[in-house]
């Protein structure tokens, strides 16, 4: 009777594949081997613990009430609109013309471009039949910004134009002196020159009315005769 051969003890396997080999790291090794994924895995921490704190903290809990109050405010006005649509057309076409009369509020270079369009105008023009007035006007305002004496004063609506008595750049001390002048409200009602609304200034455009027709030859004695 034969006997069976003794058991013989298997040698160890040695690790041949890759993902025995990356099973076998320890841990924290795939992480050191790889900064980029670390990094980003740390930013994406930050921004996840940053969103959780935005989300229930007190900046939260503001944007969120915040974001409340205007839904409820707009569902408000949609009903009101639908309720009350005169109402609505009336409070729509004044936001709409305080809107157009911001945006068409004139400022130094709208003045500036029609001073420059007025000159071309008068050149053409023979000298002998100029108005007067469009001539005074036009070489007092001309006389004024080259002084740096005019100023615009806007009242986002409107622009005033106010002439100073001395130049803005003027350090004398009868210019800074606050003492000698008057209030800034009456300075400002005595000095004013021009209003500009609505892309245009009223008075300069006035003047220029006629600018061909010289009033002194109508006024005259002579002409009066005739």
């Amino acid at each position: 009777m034969s006997s069976s051969p003794p058991h013989q003890q298997q040698p160890p396997q040695l690790v041949t594949t890759l993902a025995d080999i990356r099973w076998m790291e320890p841990m924290g090794t795939t992480e050191a081997t790889n900064p980029t994924t670390t990094s980003a895995s740390l930013l994406n921490g930050r921004h996840q613990r940053m969103l959780a704190w935005l989300g229930t903290g007190r900046v939260g809990q503001y944007v969120q009430r915040l974001v409340t109050d205007y839904a409820t405010s707009c569902k408000d006005i949609a009903v009101g609109m639908r309720q009350r649509p005169l109402r609505a057309i009336a409070y729509g076409s004044a936001l709409a013309s305080l809107i157009f009369t911001c945006k068409s509020n004139p400022d130094e270079a709208a003045l500036r471009a029609r001073l420059a369009q007025f000159r071309q105008q008068m050149l053409l023009i023979p000298a002998s039949i100029h108005n007067t007035r469009a001539d005074k006007r036009l070489e007092q305002y001309t006389n004024l910004l080259n002084g740096n004496r005019l100023e615009l004063v806007d009242f986002l609506f409107f622009t005033l134009l106010v002439e100073r008595k001395f130049d803005k750049r003027n350090n004398f001390y009868a210019a800074n002196d606050t003492t000698t002048r008057d209030w800034p409200w009456t300075e400002l009602w005595l000095n004013t020159q021009d209003i500009g609304a609505f892309g245009r200034f009223w008075i300069l455009e006035r003047s220029f009315e006629n600018c061909d027709i010289c009033q002194e030859e109508w006024e005259s004695p002579e002409a009066t005769k005739h």
